[in-house]
């Protein structure tokens, strides 16, 4: 599945800046029953990759889950190894984009928020972060728009 598709279902990314291994049961769990199914761990959390391995144990067969703040090529393999199957990195890296397809992995960084911005969605910053309001993301993902993301 591509990480449009992912999206579609539901339009949200939980980023769980500072989770702490003991707590991936719970929180995963409240996020699942929420049913938001995108979640991703920054790398400058507490024992990030311990975390990610127990997210994915736990709930990887019902969950989108992946590394944040993925700011080097070589973290990407360390994070695949932990079960991580996305990686979601602040910049637009080549490096770290080619690894992630490599190791057939999903990856969105901001370039991907600067394309949807000028594909006439509204996007709104917040320092480095964008947001999209689910009413234009649900319209974007409409098989028959006609502006819709190939692939």
């Amino acid at each position: 599945m591509v990480i449009r598709e992912w999206l579609c279902k539901c339009p949200l990314i939980a980023i769980l800046r500072g989770i702490k291994p003991h707590e991936v049961e719970d929180v995963f769990g409240g996020l699942l029953a929420a049913g938001v199914i995108i979640a991703e761990i920054p790398l400058n959390s507490p024992e990030p990759t311990k975390s990610i391995r127990l997210a994915t144990d736990l709930y990887g067969s019902k969950m989108l889950i992946g590394a944040g703040t993925v700011t080097r090529a070589v973290e990407v393999a360390q994070v695949r190894e932990a079960g991580a199957k996305l990686v979601v990195c602040p910049c637009a890296d080549a490096a770290i984009v080619h690894e992630a397809k490599l190791h057939k992995m999903l990856s969105i960084n901001k370039r991907s928020l600067d394309y949807l911005a000028n594909k006439h969605i509204s996007v709104r910053r917040i320092g480095d972060r964008g947001l999209i309001s689910m009413v234009d993301w649900k319209r974007y993902c409409r098989v028959d728009h006609p502006q819709r993301v190939a692939g």
